[in-house]
């Protein structure tokens, strides 16, 4: 059964009287507790023990120190998409505006190179700067983790079995929360992006955060939650514009979980309240979004004489994902296109845009089939590359980063590896990491991955959740979604990391559904 057949007994037909009205929060309907709470109700809601949240903070501490430690190893410069991202907040600074160049001035989502100004503004121009903040907001990411999976298993499916019986046998969704929140915080992608200047750190923060309100929305839909939704939408555009879908998916799943919780729409049209509907939360919702967008589509108006909503960069994102060369590193013909339109003297940047999007239409129109076979390689790319098929056989690889597919970019070299503390050899030179050494040898840590026993365990908790608990129908829409924008454009393995919060809670759950059984095993 679905959320909307979650309803309080009622003792005769419904009315304005006897349903609260969504405005009234304190008055709106709490979530049924106790054992005899009827078909898709919340478990209750205490932790198991009084150590739990001791045990949380204790994670968010090893996190954040395990994040600093990484970070302060890094002494790489910003280059490519780091490089571009610096150069705006720079400019922004020495009063050029948020520009990359004079060539490209909406080239780059507005967001995070916003957020590296400010840094720069107040503590100094020193990209470390940067980390140490990443570092503050990928502990809060991990921490978000663990309300979202809380609120996910919090609400589960009736059952034919006794109500106190099957409780027993479900997993308690504050330990299902901790192991979730505790992969993620030791998992080597949400570390490595620390230390870059890139949208990763920003962008998940955000993401999980409006995937967070969106779950929590279920039971209690209110129009603070949904304008606070939006907002976060509305940054999250701002960060990377392939969020837009989702907001509009949220806005499905926003109605749908609200209308439960509604009078019943009037009779007469004359008196139908738009606020006091089920579609004030979601129309809220894209609303702030919209606006938290349309400032910067002003000033792109205002700036390129054109209407540009975020980035000027889709076109070439757009290329990337559809051109002859397609491939996991390939970029196809980006320069030499630029190249021949600045020959011909074509510097605007909305019609190198253009250009690029009407190229990779024509190698649609004229090799569909095998477009198609790209847009699945696609999915390959996203989910599994670099995870190699031997992992099946050698799992928990957790310290042989340079020489196994495991690095977050697979393609850098020695100057990429994830150091804790320091090695260096009797001159004072820094020791780079062997596959054969131990890894205290190295400066290196055991850490989570996204390798065949992660996905197995992902892939084994959604089927065994989705069947339980009715919010794992978001989580698989979000990833439906999210993978599909990512098939239009291109996606490699970089792009799997904003998604990996909304995949291990269903790791977590496979580990504690196996802690379980071995406990019962055990216990007879």
């Amino acid at each position: 059964m679905s959320i909307d057949s979650h309803h309080p007994p009622e003792p005769g037909p419904p009315s304005a009287e006897t349903i609260p009205a969504i405005s009234s929060e304190e008055k709106a309907l709490v979530p049924v507790d106790g054992d005899m709470a009827p078909v898709d109700s919340p478990v209750e809601t205490g932790l198991t023990s009084s150590w739990q949240p001791r045990l949380l903070v204790l994670l968010l501490v090893l996190g954040f120190a395990l994040r600093l430690a990484y970070v302060s190893q890094i002494t790489t410069p910003p280059f490519s998409d780091m490089a571009d991202y610096e150069t705006m907040a720079l400019n922004l600074l020495e009063g050029k505006g948020l520009i990359m160049s004079d060539l490209y001035k909406a080239y780059r989502p507005p967001a995070y190179p916003l957020l590296i100004a400010g840094v720069y503004r107040w503590c100094g121009l020193d990209p470390r700067n940067i980390y140490y903040l990443q570092c503050v907001l990928s502990v809060l990411t991990v921490l978000l983790v663990y309300g979202m999976t809380f609120h996910l298993f919090n609400l589960r499916k009736g059952s034919d079995l006794d109500p106190v019986a099957d409780r027993r046998t479900c997993p308690h969704p504050a330990t299902i929360a901790f192991f979730s929140a505790a992969l993620f915080c030791f998992e080597e992608t949400s570390i490595f992006f620390c230390g870059q200047l890139l949208t990763e750190t920003l962008f998940t923060l955000l993401f999980v955060a409006w995937g967070y309100l969106l779950v929590r929305s279920v039971t209690r839909p209110s129009l603070p939650m949904a304008t606070w939704a939006g907002i976060i939408a509305g940054l999250a555009i701002l960060t990377r514009p392939n969020m837009a879908p989702l907001v509009l998916m949220g806005a499905y799943w926003f109605f749908r979980a609200s209308r439960t919780y509604f009078r019943p729409p009037a009779a007469d049209w004359h008196r139908f309240s738009l606020l006091d509907s089920p579609f004030a939360p979601p129309f809220v919702m894209v609303l702030y979004a919209f606006l938290a967008v349309s400032f910067w589509t002003i000033r792109n108006q205002a700036v390129l004489d054109h209407v540009v909503p975020v980035s000027t960069n889709s076109g070439v994102n757009f290329y990337l994902g559809h051109h002859e060369d397609f491939g996991y590193n390939s970029f196809g013909d980006k320069e030499g296109i630029r190249q021949r339109l600045r020959a011909q003297g074509s510097n605007d940047e909305v019609v190198e845009s253009k250009v690029f999007t009407l190229i990779a239409l024509r190698y649609i129109r004229s090799h569909f089939w095998e477009d198609m076979q790209n847009n699945l390689a696609k999915v390959y790319h996203l989910f599994l590359a670099p995870v190699s098929w031997s992992s099946s056989f050698e799992p928990w690889k957790w310290w042989s980063y340079l020489d196994s597919p495991y690095r977050p970019w697979p393609w850098e070299t020695q100057q990429r590896e994830l150091r804790f503390w320091p090695v260096r050899d009797e001159t004072g030179q820094m020791i780079m990491p062997s596959y054969r050494d131990y890894f205290w040898k190295e400066g290196r840590l055991p850490l989570v991955f996204w390798g065949w026993p992660v996905i197995y365990l992902t892939l084994s908790g959604l089927v065994i959740a989705i069947r339980r608990y009715p919010l794992s129908h978001f989580f698989l829409l979000t990833l439906i979604v999210y993978t599909l924008v990512l098939m239009v454009y291109f996606a490699n393995a970089r792009f799997r990391a904003p998604l990996l919060p909304f995949l291990y809670p269903f790791a977590a759950y496979s580990i504690c559904l196996l802690g379980s059984k071995v406990n019962k095993i055990i216990g007879r």
